[in-house]
This record gives C-alpha cells, structure tokens and sequence, in this order.
C-alpha cells in the first residue's frame, strides 16, 4: 500500500500524508482489508489503478 500511496502522492504532486488520507479513505483501502477479495495480494499499480477507479464511480 505504501507504494501506491507513494505513486499517488507524486502522481497528483501532493504531499504523501495527503495522498495517505486520500487513499485511506477510499473504497480501495476498505477492499484491501476485506480478506475475502484477496486484494492485499495484488500489487501497488493495481491498487492505484482500484483507488482511480473507485473515484472514478464517485464522480460518475
């Protein structure tokens, strides 16, 4: 997660406690400790590509 967080935060060029809070509270994090999707497995880019995802369907 840290890594996602990391490629968020220069991504957007945002400090990288903002790119945690912003990422900790998207519906990602919460699937990422849903043991049941398996998602703790997969690695930094799909959580990224998960987190823009999920705002994605936010705004939509």
């Amino acid at each position: 997660m840290r890594e996602a967080v990391e490629m968020l935060a220069a991504r957007e060029k945002i400090p990288y406690e903002e790119a945690l809070l912003r990422f900790t509270s998207s519906c990602a994090y919460e699937a990422l400790f849903d043991f049941d999707t398996e998602i703790w497995k997969e690695g930094s880019d799909y959580l990224l590509n998960l987190y823009d995802y999920c705002n994605s369907k936010k705004t939509a």
